[in-house]
């Protein structure tokens, strides 16, 4: 019981997306609640998943790639993960694409 208390309260913190986040995204509403059952289903078991608003667009772009190694999301998955967080963003997401290895995260922090 107590386990189940806990991972209601993980999933209760990382907020829903709303219409709003899907004008303002181009993202339909519909791929931004996937996003968030797989960030919470799949970042969750890790660590507790952090409110989207916490990073910006940005961020999001160069911080996922570090974790979907352990996460087995495949790239339409992932794509959808990271739509959802870069909609939530703390700021107006533009169009920031995931780079595709990790050795590109690693290069751009270096500049």
């Amino acid at each position: 019981m107590v386990l189940g208390a806990l991972l209601s309260s993980c999933v209760a913190a990382v907020p829903h997306p709303l219409p709003l986040h899907a004008e303002r995204s181009g993202v339909p509403l519909e791929v931004l609640e996937q996003g968030r059952s797989l960030f919470v289903s799949h970042c969750g078991n890790c660590h507790q998943a952090p409110d989207p608003g916490t990073r910006d667009a940005h961020q999001w772009a160069q911080l996922l790639p570090e974790m979907l190694e352990d996460s087995h999301l495949d790239p339409k998955q992932a794509a959808q993960v990271l739509a959802f967080l870069q909609a939530l963003s703390s700021q107006a997401p533009t169009e920031v694409p995931m780079p595709e290895r990790r050795s590109e995260v690693v290069s751009s922090r270096r500049r």
